[in-house]
């Protein structure tokens, strides 16, 4: 009875052995296929790579890919999603870095650990993330395009004055699109096969004027009225357009605004005259300098400590303006600022085959540029409540550019 039980230990070891060294053989024969051709458990973006090998698959995508993703980059901006052709911005699939992705993972441990892993790798469908690539000197100029394009400014508060009334309109933030940052959101979405939405990075624009700044306004500081013609007074002329454009700003203290540039002396007599009472009577400083088209341009500066609101209305053929004194908290304070920083220029090292192993020289020099920034500053008792960007004005510098011959180390 003994032997019996041992002749079927036996037998059932053998075949215990048997089965593992079978399982070995055809994982070993599996992995040495799949060194060669790519398994049928196998996709790149949703596209099949069944039993093909690397030319083939490149092939495959590289046909599939522009009708099976499309062809437009999406970025999303604070408030809106905008599309742009990929080929616009150099972006095309990089179909080798993919395929190397894949045989990574494929052939990413050797030996019987390596077997036992590819059986379960083979066990699992896989679906690898397409990698793009991109042409960074043509994207950085689309992304300079789109920031030209979609760049919004921010918007004042205003008040409105008429019939007795103030209607008081709220300010609105605008934003300004970072390129660099973009830029490398962009690059990082690529080597994730994702061509979109991607997030826009902007700065946050604020406005110069917060409607918290004109919530209170005084009474009338300054006033005045001039009879005007029935053609001056017609809705469409020169001096009612002039006058709505007026009618509603806010200056600043510290602020000067102009009234009348460049424009026909004639035309505007009747408003610059009634500015020029209307603010002189309000305590604000008045400018003139020599017009390019005759007469003298205005410009009203705040000399006050808050913020004035500027009124005119046209009306059974008279002209009435008014300066309104518009009161912040106590002790709060609103001035601008302007901020220069400067931007280092940046090295570019090309290959230049004129020259030999190991010579380079320098072909441009590098210029640095520089960024304006205006911001508007809150304070109150002399301590800072808010710094907010009003404008940012970039003056972008040129790049050092060094030229090597073939072959030199720094390229």
């Amino acid at each position: 009875m003994t032997d019996v039980k041992k002749t079927i230990a036996r037998v059932i070891s053998l075949t215990t052995i048997a089965i593992i060294i079978s399982l070995f053989l055809v994982s070993f024969a599996l992995a040495s296929r799949d060194g060669k051709m790519y398994p049928s458990n196998f996709s790149a973006g949703g596209i099949s790579l069944a039993n093909l090998n690397d030319e083939q698959a490149g092939a495959q995508l590289e046909r599939i890919i522009p009708a099976k993703l499309g062809s437009l980059l999406q970025l999303k901006l604070p408030d809106k999603i905008i599309a742009i052709p990929i080929k616009e911005c150099g972006i095309s699939p990089d179909c080798d870095a993919t395929l190397e992705n894949i045989n990574a993972l494929l052939n990413q441990d050797r030996g019987a650990i390596g077997l036992i892993k590819h059986s379960v790798i083979r066990g699992q469908d896989h679906d690898i993330n397409l990698i793009y690539r991109a042409d960074k000197d043509l994207l950085y100029k689309q992304l300079v395009k789109t920031q030209t394009a979609y760049n919004k400014p921010a918007i004042d508060a205003r008040i409105l004055y008429d019939n007795g009334l103030l209607e008081y309109i709220s300010h609105q933030n605008g934003y300004l699109i970072n390129v660099d940052a973009t830029m490398q959101n962009i690059c990082n979405a690529l080597q994730k096969g994702d061509l979109g939405p991607i997030e826009v990075s902007a700065t946050i624009m604020y406005p110069r004027v917060k409607i918290d700044d004109i919530k209170t306004v005084k009474d009338v500081i300054g006033a005045y009225a001039i009879p005007v013609s029935s053609e001056q007074g017609e809705k469409g002329s020169n001096l009612s357009v002039a006058s709505d454009k007026l009618n509603g700003v806010i200056i600043m203290p510290d602020e000067t605004f102009p009234v009348r540039r460049n424009q026909p002396a004639n035309d505007f007599y009747p408003l610059t005259k009634a500015v020029y009472n209307a603010v002189h009577q309000a305590g604000l400083k008045v400018t003139e300098q020599p017009g390019s088209t005759g007469g003298n341009d205005i410009y009203i500066n705040n000399s006050l400590t808050t913020p004035v609101l500027l009124s005119a209305i046209m009306k059974d053929n008279k002209l009435l303006v008014r300066v309104f004194g518009c009161q912040t908290e106590a002790g709060k304070e609103i001035h601008l600022t302007t901020e220069e920083t400067e931007v280092p220029s940046q090295v570019k090292v090309n290959t230049d085959t004129s020259l030999g192993p190991g010579q380079r020289k320098v072909k441009q020099e590098g210029k640095n540029g520089f960024t304006i920034r205006t911001y508007r500053i809150v304070t109150k008792d002399g301590h800072q409540l808010e710094k907010n960007l009003l404008a940012e004005e970039v003056h972008r510098g040129t790049d050092t550019i060094i030229v090597v011959g073939p072959n030199d180390p720094d390229k």
